[in-house]
């Protein structure tokens, strides 16, 4: 069986931030096989901090709205303001509703895509992240 890359993930970088390790390593799986990705992932909001700190800052950040002791949205909203015209692509990729992930967000533009864990497949969020930056 032959797989399709997904091209425009070639090479882009993906921050998941994810607190359950399994899912975090499937989904960086999946973008490296299917998409070429370049990923990392951070399990709480500390983590993906300091990654974005040190830099480069991804093409990508994939998170999940409950963290531990933190939101998914903290990291969103502070990428928005920071980065400007260089802010990556933020995706929500949560098991909770959108509306719960709206409620927690003072605008709810600073994300790029919201998918639901549950009802969306990995090879469909592999495909949502290629319509992100297909031309």
């Amino acid at each position: 069986m032959t797989t399709t890359i997904i091209k425009p993930l070639h090479e882009r970088r993906i921050l998941i931030v994810e607190d359950e390790s399994d899912t975090a390593q499937r989904i960086a799986l999946i973008l490296g096989r299917r998409g070429g990705a370049q990923t990392s992932c951070a399990a709480s909001v500390r983590v993906a901090q300091e990654l974005l700190k040190e830099g480069p800052i991804p093409d990508v950040i994939i998170l999940d709205h409950n963290l531990g002791d933190d939101i998914g949205t903290t990291i969103a909203c502070g990428m928005r303001t920071q980065s400007g015209a260089t802010s990556p692509k933020i995706v929500s990729f949560s098991a909770q509703p959108r509306e719960v992930i709206l409620s927690t967000c003072p605008d709810p533009s600073i994300f790029d895509l919201i998918l639901t864990k549950g009802e969306t497949s990995l090879d469909e969020l592999v495909r949502q992240l290629g319509l992100l930056f297909g031309k």
